[in-house]
């Protein structure tokens, strides 16, 4: 029910741009003009106020339970942010904060009560009349403030008519009227939104997003033109300009390496067979394409030798060693080049080499041989020079991860020599070639000309392809890259979330609301039989904060104030206190509890009648001795506290003290709020707890007479205080003061 309500007043305080602090049982504190300056904060607030008012009113005239809300509203400066190293929540602290609290406490119910300077502040916007704010508080007296109330505006009255009778119902009836029409609101659940699954959902639409922008029209790489236009790589080398981009490309492992070896042996060994049967076979080609074989193959070796590894039949060291030799090539750029510049020159070279062979006194004198049967002049051949040199240009092309200008060089310098060759060097082979073929006819396309358009159309088409190639394949590391920075940036956020919903929440809190399954989306709400609850407070320390240019306007106060929180906070690090959860700090004020652990019997889901829970007997010993283990826990983790800040008094020359209460007995635990979900307990042992608190003193521990019974048996000593009247409690009762042993 009151997750719904606090629900309604974080929409109000969206709509009327207000920031909502924090919730302090059933107090709702906002502020606005945080954390953007606004000129209207003003109005804002008395907007929000008013609504606010509304919404209880119609609850309270809906339901017929007679509930309604004082609201408090001051202008001013604050100091904003958080404290401790734990359970972080956004405070504001200053004096005008403290002025704001009074304002509430001592308003009027179902009115906004606002001081003087708000209502400098609202520009005559709303109609105001006497609050006489001073009359009922002490401080605001002292500090001379004028208060005054906003005239509600009109609206019409709604009435529950039962019988000619307005119905008002017994407590139990009401309060599930109450909970049915909040439920009509339909506020949000907290954490809503916050599961693994959406965190999962969330990295895979990230990544989407970042593929479909990357596979774009605009990024497509079988448009060349697209070349020109990248953002990340250099137009003309495709090379990246970020420098170290380009070195983690370069230093990529090419897997594939040794079936670019295979193509290449394969295509020299198809020239081999082609100059072997169609060409001379003199001592040049035995030489050079022996050579060649044998380079080829060996390298063929090399480089499959770590497919081989681990077979039977060539489990031997030589095939280790060549296994190794094949990874260290794998990982290296610099033998991979060295590998491929000596495959392709060899086959480059190779092509041509033999055309010398061709002896001119076997060639044919003159036309008057055409009438020898073709294929029968020992020039017939000189086309073949031309097909393996065509193989050859496409043997560099089949070393991809190569970088595409270093085979462009190659095929460059290649075609060249090939043209010279062709006109100038042994052009005379091919002459005697045409002549046998076609005589003197003038129609016909000579084979030099013919051969030099075939090396420069082919030379262009494997740069194309070579240029796109290597374009996709950078594109490719591009994107892998940019998907795992993107990927590791939403596991960063997606964890950094983790730890600071698990430094808002309790371990076991926080993972029920991480867990992926979807039924545990509903409001969180566990019952604890048995809870010890302490606060402890530090009241000189508002003596000790002041505003002024000394210290920052309070700065520095609140500086050694995180200092001694944090230094609390520490102590829950122990083993010792694991069982103790800090629930939120109030001010200068620490709460915590001991017995919020999940798993434990008492951990039961209040789907069952609350008040029947707690009237069940508790006389069961383990429940009994886990309940005295979290009292005296807790009060050796009061003790401990009292004597950490007695080290920090002796370090920063202080005489703060702890005035602290202790009390146990049942409540209630769960997360409430939609924007800003805040774990919290309630209960009527967390009222008294504080009221320990309150009506304590200082230096000493406040606790009533069943905690006391408990630690005077766990061996504490304590000393009777007497019957104090608490509010809250319609008679005294008894309490004692633990006295440090």
């Amino acid at each position: 029910m009151l997750n719904e309500l606090f629900g309604r007043f974080d929409k109000l305080a969206q709509e009327n741009d207000c920031l909502r602090i924090k919730i302090l049982g059933d107090c709702y504190y906002c502020v606005s003009g945080l954390p953007v300056s606004r000129p209207n904060h003003a109005t804002n607030c008395v907007k929000m106020g008013l609504k606010m008012i509304e919404a209880i009113r119609l609850v309270r005239e809906a339901t017929g339970v007679n509930v309604d809300m004082r609201i408090g509203i001051h202008t001013g400066n604050v100091l904003c942010g958080v404290l401790g190293l734990r359970k972080w929540q956004y405070d504001v602290w200053s004096d005008d904060v403290t002025l704001a609290n009074h304002m509430e406490s001592a308003g009027v119910p179902g009115r906004v009560h606002i001081s003087r300077c708000t209502l400098m502040h609202l520009n005559n916007k709303f109609e105001v009349e006497p609050g006489y704010g001073q009359d009922r508080d002490q401080y605001i007296k002292e500090r001379n403030t004028e208060t005054y109330l906003i005239v509600p505006p009109e609206h019409g009255k709604v009435t529950l008519r039962t019988n000619g009778k307005q119905q008002y119902e017994t407590d139990a009836r009401a309060s599930a009227r109450m909970s049915k029409f909040l439920d009509s609101w339909g506020a949000d659940k907290p954490f809503a939104n916050l599961t693994e699954y959406t965190m999962a959902k969330n990295i895979g639409e990230t990544s989407l997003a970042m593929m479909e922008a990357s596979i774009s029209p605009g990024a497509c790489t079988a448009d060349p033109r697209q070349w020109c236009k990248s953002e990340d790589i250099h137009s003309v080398s495709l090379t990246f300009h970020n420098t170290g981009m380009e070195v983690d490309y370069n230093k990529q492992p090419d897997t594939a390496f040794k079936y670019y070896v295979s193509c290449a042996t394969l295509i020299f060994l198809c020239m081999a067979i082609v100059q072997g049967l169609m060409l001379p076979r003199r001592t040049g080609f035995i030489v050079g394409y022996g050579a060649g074989l044998v380079l080829f193959g060996s390298l063929s070796v090399i480089s499959l030798a770590e497919t081989f590894l681990g077979q039977r039949w060539c489990s031997n060291k030589v095939i280790t060693f060549l296994a190794r030799i094949a990874g260290m090539v794998t990982e290296s750029l610099v033998a991979r080049l060295g590998i491929a510049s000596v495959s392709m020159a060899t086959s480059l070279i190779l092509a041509v080499v033999t055309i010398t062979e061709c002896d001119a006194s076997e060639r044919p004198e003159s036309s008057n041989t055409t009438n020898t049967a073709s294929g029968t002049g020992k020039c017939d051949f000189a086309p073949y020079y031309i097909f393996c040199s065509l193989m050859a240009l496409t043997c560099c092309t089949v070393f991809l991860k190569v970088h595409f200008m270093l085979k462009f060089i190659f095929m460059l310098l290649a075609v060249t020599s090939y043209n010279l060759v062709l006109h100038l060097f042994d052009s005379q082979v091919f002459d005697y070639y045409d002549l046998h073929q076609y005589g003197t006819a003038s129609f016909f396309m000579s084979t030099r000309l013919k051969g030099s358009i075939y090396l420069l159309v082919l030379l262009i088409t494997l740069h194309i392809l070579d240029r796109q190639t290597e374009h996709t394949s950078r594109l490719d590391f591009l994107w892998k890259t940019k998907f795992k920075v993107e990927h590791d940036e939403v596991e960063t956020m997606g964890s950094l979330t983790k730890v600071l919903l698990e430094n808002i929440l309790p371990a076991h809190v926080a993972g029920h609301f991480l867990d992926s399954d979807r039924h545990n989306l509903g409001l969180y709400h566990e019952s604890y039989s048995s809870v010890c609850v302490m606060f402890a407070s530090i009241p000189n320390f508002k003596e000790f904060y002041h505003q002024n240019t000394i210290n920052k306007q309070g700065l520095e106060c609140l500086r050694l104030l995180n200092e001694i929180i944090a230094e609390f906070d520490m102590l829950l690090s122990k083993p010792k206190f694991s069982c103790v959860e800090k629930i939120k700090t109030i001010g200068s004020t620490y709460m915590a509890a001991a017995g919020l652990q999940p798993g434990k019997e008492e951990n039961k889901v209040m789907n069952d009648d609350a008040e029947d829970y707690y009237n069940k007997p508790k006389n069961n010993p383990v429940d009994n001795s886990r309940s005295e283990h979290y009292i005296n826990i807790m009060t050796e983790f009061a003790l401990n506290m009292m004597n950490v800040l007695e080290g920090i008094n002796r370090d920063s020359f202080n005489i703060f003290s702890l005035r602290i209460g202790i009390n146990h007995g049942p409540v209630v635990a769960g997360v409430i709020g939609a924007q800003k979900p805040q774990y919290d307990i309630w209960g009527d042992t967390v009222n008294v707890a504080s009221r320990m608190d309150s009506t304590g003193e200082m230096g000493k521990i406040h606790v009533p007479d069943k905690t006391a019974l408990v630690l005077m048996n766990s061996g504490f000593n304590c000393t009777l205080r007497g019957d104090i009247k608490i509010k809250g409690k319609e008679h005294p009762i008894r309490t004692h003061f633990i006295t440090p042993s």
